[in-house]
């Protein structure tokens, strides 16, 4: 009887025991989800307020550069639109090149697909639609996008980004010069105008390569290709284009600026970090744009 009631009370402060490991197994592992919630809310928390914060600083920044370019005197005028033309030009210089090649070979490459692998879908007719539906609205923006921010918004951050860091900022306003009228308004503006041309002239590009892939095929003449194109385009489809160049052109400029104007003076050991987030600020807001106006064209 003894080594019964041993046995006994031995099995049951064992099943005690297990059943306060268990207990505390539970109430560690919901400790551990409430802190890792926890954890998670107070994340998003500061990511909303510094979200908010740049926001902010953003609006102001493009406040000021309104403001100091309407109210600005004409002989300020006059400097800022010799300034935006010189931009303007540089943008050009930069970008040309590489808008003619990538349009062309993309045009040339839809085309040699049509015409090859897709070749069951249609004819000319078939890639002309494709052209002015899918690639003049959605995949010409993109393309011009990432050449542009490449070419010209990433230079422009390292560069101003190097004289804000080298204290030229200061030195402007001694001299009674405000760095966003003189060194953002024009590259802003310049951009602005620039990009529509750019743009119209990868569309320009990518309609010669797609031709010369249909008439080294078909023997299509060009007349006949350029009434195809014209009988597929409509009124909306230039609408769309003037708003995706414009969006496109002023979220570019002002990212790119912006993120220069942003680093702290004597910090250039943070010009990869400005250089990232001027790069991912450009291209993610210039897609958000397009998108939208997508959607509401679509609407």
């Amino acid at each position: 009887m003894d080594k019964e009631r041993t046995e006994a009370l031995q099995n049951k402060s064992t099943s005690g025991g297990r059943v306060s490991k268990r207990g505390r197994s539970g109430q560690a592992s919901f400790i551990q989800a409430h802190h890792g919630s926890g954890a998670f809310l107070g994340w998003f928390g500061r990511l909303l307020i510094s979200t908010g914060q740049r926001l902010a600083d953003q609006a102001g920044f493009a406040g000021r550069i309104l403001l100091l370019t309407w109210t600005g005197r004409s002989g300020r005028r006059r400097l800022l639109a010799r300034l935006v033309l010189a931009e303007i030009y540089r943008l050009a210089q930069g970008c040309f090149s590489l808008i003619v090649l990538v349009g062309f070979m993309l045009g040339f490459l839809w085309s040699f697909l049509w015409f090859g692998t897709l070749s069951n879908i249609g004819g000319v007719e078939s890639i002309s639609t494709f052209l002015v539906s899918i690639h003049a609205i959605q995949i010409a923006p993109i393309m011009t996008t990432v050449i542009v921010i490449l070419r010209y918004g990433a230079p422009i951050t390292w560069e101003l980004a190097v004289m804000k860091s080298g204290h030229q900022f200061e030195t402007l306003l001694q001299m009674g010069i405000p760095p966003e009228h003189y060194l953002a308004a024009p590259r802003i503006i310049g951009t602005f105008l620039a990009t529509p041309i750019l743009l119209t002239l990868f569309l320009a590009a990518s309609f010669a390569g797609s031709y010369y892939m249909a008439w080294r095929q078909d023997g299509q003449a060009i007349l006949e290709f350029v009434f195809t194109l014209s009988h597929q385009t409509k009124a909306g489809h230039f609408a769309v284009m003037a708003f995706k160049s414009v969006a496109i052109s002023l979220t570019v400029s002002f990212f790119c600026v912006y993120n220069g104007f942003s680093i702290r003076l004597g910090a250039m050991n943070q010009g990869a970090v400005i250089m990232r987030r001027a790069m991912g600020e450009a291209f993610f807001y210039s897609i958000l744009t397009s998108v939208l106006v997508s959607v509401f064209y679509s609407g």
